[in-house]
């Protein structure tokens, strides 16, 4: 029986001894790997301090005291997002001053349409609001009579039939 035992002990033995091999590779795997990340981690060391004295140089003519690098990144990304809503802002405000233009020119249009139809007023300037001019014609169309109201427009030309209506609000008053 012994002799059955010992090819099986040998065989034991012999993986043991390659598991033992192949455990002592990796711890020397590793400890080499552990000494180039520890001359990395000082190499990094020393050029984080060269970088900041780099930095302190770079801002000791400037008579300001300048926060963390990190920190001056954050600054740099407010600052940049502020700039961005700054330059939003005129693009609002020269949007706001086409549309106020837009306003006046239509405003204008309507105020001309408006006289052309007989309603010239002076209430009815190009500084009030449409709203108001309008409002204030649709009171003088409210107290015209029935007959006055009647409005006859070539729709095709947008002109008026001078021969069916009064030129103007006097002249309607008037017939």
């Amino acid at each position: 029986m012994e002799d059955g035992i010992a090819p099986l002990v040998a065989a034991i033995m012999c993986e043991a001894a390659a598991r033992l091999a192949v455990l002592a590779r990796q711890i020397s795997e590793q400890k080499d790997l552990l000494m180039e990340l520890r001359a990395e981690e000082e190499a990094i060391g020393e050029e984080r301090l060269t970088l900041n004295d780099t930095w302190a140089e770079l801002w000791a003519q400037s008579q300001l005291a300048p926060l963390s690098p990190d920190a001056m990144l954050e600054w740099l990304a407010t600052r940049a997002e502020v700039l961005a809503e700054a330059e939003r802002q005129v693009a609002a405000e020269h949007q706001a001053a086409a549309l106020r233009r837009d306003e006046l020119e239509t405003k204008a249009l309507l105020l001309a349409q408006l006289s052309a139809l007989g309603f010239d007023s002076p209430r009815c300037s190009t500084t009030r609001p449409v709203q108001i001019a309008v409002a204030g014609k649709a009171k003088e169309v409210a107290l015209m009579s029935g007959e006055d109201k009647i409005r006859y427009i070539d729709v095709t030309n947008d002109t008026f039939h001078p021969a069916q209506e009064p030129q103007n609000y006097e002249d309607r008053r008037r017939a």
